[in-house]
């Protein structure tokens, strides 16, 4: 008696195989991604003369922006130029968190996790931005903030993750902020 085996083997058809090619990607790549984020998240509040009297990051998906003001009624203009009225949603002694009367959503900014001396940060000041290196996690985002910054200006992670917000000269971290997003 003879018993004969086919062994069947299977080659995948070539023209499917694809090759994945290595993409480098460099600091100043990380640093140009985070200030697209940066800078569209940037909110104007303007007052009833539509002057601008505060700056400020979105920070959570409704539209919510962070700015110090004094009570009144405001607009806020968003980066792509469209205006709503506001109304203010909480406030502190620092800080007032204000809300678009819309239902207009927005990519927020996160709070960042392990701020460690060394790492890359990215300040946004209304339309400008800089770049600089957290020399002392407890110190550090203050100087940065205090030196190149002005009111409403934030800082930023690698990932686009909010680290704090400057309000009056005086830095926010975003664990101060997180409880209003």
């Amino acid at each position: 008696r003879v018993v004969e085996r086919t062994i069947e083997r299977v080659v995948p058809d070539a023209s499917l195989i694809k090759t994945v090619e290595p993409k480098i990607i460099t600091l100043d790549d990380q640093v140009a991604e985070v200030s697209d984020i940066g800078l569209g998240s940037v909110v104007k509040v303007l007052n009833d003369e539509n002057t601008v009297v505060a700056l400020g990051p979105i920070i959570s998906k409704n539209g919510k922006m962070i700015a110090h003001i004094a009570p009144g009624t405001y607009k806020l203009q968003y980066p792509d130029g469209q205006r709503y009225p506001a109304t203010i949603a909480s406030s502190t002694d620092t800080f007032s968190i204000l809300l678009p009367t819309t239902d207009k959503k927005f990519v927020p900014l996160t709070p960042a996790k392990n701020i460690k001396a060394g790492k890359t940060v990215v300040l946004i000041a209304g339309d400008n931005v800089f770049q600089g290196i957290i020399q002392n996690a407890s110190t550090t985002a203050t100087s940065i903030e205090q030196t190149k910054s002005t009111n409403g200006s934030f800082l930023l992670d690698l990932t686009g993750s909010l680290i704090g917000v400057n309000i009056n000269n005086t830095f926010v971290p975003a664990s101060i902020i997180t409880p209003y997003i």
